[in-house]
Formats: structure tokens, C-alpha cells, sequence
């Protein structure tokens, strides 16, 4: 009872993160806002102070930067192929390129492959749901 309304406010602003993500059109703007719920969450996890919790705390936090570094790699590889960070103009570049020109480009594939697996850990999606600590 004692930390109550700062739990509320990490709530908050993890759900304000998630309706920022959804939101959003652009690949900078949907990271911060997945940094923003994550943060969050990496404090809510840790919250009570006792020894698991911690621990808890410090493998999801780990985790979640291994996640972070792998989605921006993606990011940047999807920007350096395309030049551009909004959605929909990246979907036009990519439906520019004829079908044989995506495929040999494998750093425009390895790109889309890392964002997933970024965002897939991230949010704990299957296959990735196994190695969610605690």
C-alpha cells in the first residue's frame, strides 16, 4: 500500500506506451514507444523489493536490451535499404522493387527478419516466449 499510486502511474504509462505503438506510423516513433512500456514493466517487475523480484527484474531487463539492440539493427537495415522510416513509404519502396530485386538484396530480408524477432521477444510471442525469464 505503501508505493500504490506509483504502481497506478507505471500502469499508465506502460498502457500509454501501447496505444502509442499502436498508433503510430513511423519506425522511430513505434521504438519509443515500445521503450516506454518496456521501462515501465522492467520497473513493475522489480517493484516489491525482495530478492526474486529483483532478479525477476534484471533478466527482463537484460533480455529486453538484447531485444532492443536486435529491433534497431532491423530498423537500420530496413532505413538503409529503403530510406525511409514511415510505414507506408517503406511498403511503397519495397513494392517498387521487383520481386528478383527484394530477393537479392538479403539485407533488405535480414532487416524484416530482425525487426520480428526484435518485436517477438519484445512482446514475448511464440517462439519467443521461451526464453521470458521468471
Amino acid at each position: 500500500k505503501r508505493f500504490q499510486g506509483e504502481s497506478y502511474a507505471l500502469v499508465l504509462i506502460s498502457a500509454l506506451g501501447m496505444m502509442l505503438m499502436a498508433a503510430t506510423t513511423e519506425l522511430i516513433s513505434i521504438y519509443i514507444a515500445l521503450e516506454l512500456t518496456s521501462i515501465s514493466l522492467y520497473i513493475l517487475v522489480g517493484f516489491l523489493k525482495d530478492p526474486k523480484s529483483t532478479e525477476a527484474s534484471l533478466k527482463y531487463l537484460l533480455l529486453g536490451a538484447v531485444a532492443s539492440a536486435v529491433l534497431l539493427f532491423g530498423m537500420a537495415l530496413i532505413f538503409g535499404f529503403t530510406g525511409q522510416t514511415q510505414l507506408g513509404d517503406i511498403a511503397a519502396a519495397i513494392q517498387s522493387m521487383s520481386l528478383s530485386g527484394v530477393l537479392s538484396s538479403p539485407g533488405l530480408i535480414a532487416g524484416m527478419v530482425l525487426i520480428i524477432a526484435g518485436f517477438g521477444f519484445k512482446i514475448a510471442a511464440v517462439p519467443f516466449h521461451m526464453w521470458v525469464p521468471d
